[in-house]
């Protein structure tokens, strides 16, 4: 009687399993496919994209688990997107700004060969001249800009001393102050150590001081001093120039923006306060322009000090 029982429960257990797991498999393929089937069309939504479609997924229907991947995907493409926008308008605004000068020169350069007196020929090529130092300074700029995020990802920053920077730019802008007469004023702390790049910030003080002499007149002043203060450090330029209106303060730091009012008394890219500012962001530091004691403009950019990003 036992064995008959045995016999009977495996021959219906046999039996259940025989036709209930083809049938639990079946419904489990079809409610995996059917929860998955949003995953499946993003997928087939990624691999249809054209390369330049940098537009946001559609994720309302994606499953729950997966929805912060899809979320931090979109974040992505935005991110991107806002930066090859960005890098087609400074392509664009460089081809038109380096096309202006190559003008000039192409058409000085007509005007020597065709000349037959030497005070006109000499005249344009003086012109060339003039044409081909506006070009090197603004592909000099223009080099420094594109550089400054791929270095970023490469170097690491360290303990430097910013008056080292400054000292040294200094030194090589001093004759230029002595050609204009400018009384170029040097109040640089003994001691002001930041963490960044001894290279970048040599360049960010080299902009400043350079822009500061090119527009003070002849006879005018020129101040630089760094400031060790609790938690920051204060590097300040400031001159006795035209200076730049308050509402035109914030525009100044866009990429080839020059001012109307300056733009005719120097020869400019209108890329050097735009370099300066990407070099205090990656420091982590404020900039803020202000009215100098002499009526120009004031430059003050404060950087975390060596303690307090340590302490942090």
């Amino acid at each position: 009687m036992r064995e008959k029982i045995t016999d009977d429960i495996t021959r219906d257990q046999f039996w259940q399993f025989l036709v209930g797991i083809p049938l639990l498999a079946m419904l489990i393929w079809l409610v995996i496919g059917r929860v998955l089937r949003p995953l499946a069309d993003l997928v087939d939504e990624v691999e249809r994209r054209e390369d330049n479609l940098l537009t946001p997924l559609h994720v309302d229907h994606v499953p729950h688990e997966v929805k912060p991947l899809a979320d931090a995907f979109n974040s992505l493409l935005e991110r991107l997107a806002l930066v090859f926008d960005h890098e087609r308008r400074f392509t664009a605004d460089a081809a038109h700004e380096l096309r202006t000068p190559l003008a000039g020169i192409k058409t000085q350069a007509d005007v020597a060969i065709r000349a037959t007196d030497d005070e006109v020929r000499n005249k344009a090529l003086h012109q060339i001249k003039h044409g081909v130092h506006r070009m090197d300074h603004l592909v000099g700029q223009l080099l420094t800009l594109a550089r400054l995020d791929p270095e970023t990802g490469r170097l690491t920053p360290q303990p430097v001393d910013i008056n080292d920077a400054a000292a040294f730019t200094v030194a090589q802008l001093e004759n230029a102050a002595l050609d204009k007469n400018i009384r170029l004023d040097n109040r640089l702390q003994s001691r002001c150590r930041i963490k960044g790049h001894q290279q970048m910030l040599e360049v960010l003080v080299r902009n400043l001081l350079d822009n500061a002499i090119r527009y003070t007149p002849k006879g005018g002043r020129v101040s630089i001093a760094t400031e060790d203060a609790p938690q920051r450090v204060r590097l300040t330029v400031e001159d006795s120039g035209p200076g730049i209106p308050e509402q035109a303060r914030e525009q100044v730091f866009q990429r080839f923006y020059r001012h109307l009012e300056t733009a005719h008394q120097q020869p400019g890219s209108g890329l050097g306060l735009s370099i300066v500012e990407r070099i205090t962001r990656l420091h982590g530091a404020d900039i803020d322009l202000q009215t100098s004691e002499w009526g120009g403009l004031k430059v003050v950019v404060e950087f975390p000090s060596l303690a307090s990003r340590d302490g942090a």
